[in-house]
């Protein structure tokens, strides 16, 4: 058994690249259930709060639902190119650049939805989909980065 520096043993990388695959299918496949059983969940949570929602929110969140599924699928993407070993292509770069937009996308629909629908939960989410955007605009930037050091030192030797 291999160990690393503090003699631990090492976890093959090539399980933590399949699990990121898995998941990411899975997460698409999660999505996509959701979006068929929604009209259930509106009616739940209806019951819950005793608020009335309507149909004009259950296609809101269908609409959210349309990007985000695209931003799962992009995710998938990274998760292949990171199993090849092409961390540093560019078409990751396009790929997190699509994220990006996506992310814009949601956090327009949930702004609407917040002045429009006002409610809690559309915030929490508003604020969960910042929180992505600014991830998404670092790891932009470290992998534009850690492309520019793999460059160099691959030009350099």
């Amino acid at each position: 058994m291999e160990c690393n520096d503090f003699g631990e043993p090492k976890v093959k990388r090539g399980l933590v690249k399949m699990l990121m695959i898995g998941l990411s299918i899975l997460s698409i496949i999660a999505v996509v259930a959701a979006v068929f059983f929604l009209p259930s969940f509106v009616d739940y949570y209806q019951g819950l709060t005793n608020r009335a929602l309507g149909y004009p929110y259950l296609v809101f969140l269908w609409i959210t639902g349309v990007p985000f599924i695209a931003m799962l699928i992009y995710f998938l993407l990274i998760s292949l190119s990171l199993n090849r070993e092409k961390i540093f292509a560019d078409k990751v770069l396009r790929y997190i650049g699509s994220i990006q937009v996506c992310l814009l996308i949601e956090m327009a629909l949930y702004i609407y939805g917040v002045i429009w629908y006002r409610l809690v939960v559309t915030m929490v989410i508003l604020f969960g989909v910042l929180i992505l955007l600014v991830l998404a605009t670092l790891f932009k930037e470290v992998v534009r980065d850690g492309k520019e050091y793999y460059t160099d030192s691959r030009l350099s030797v």
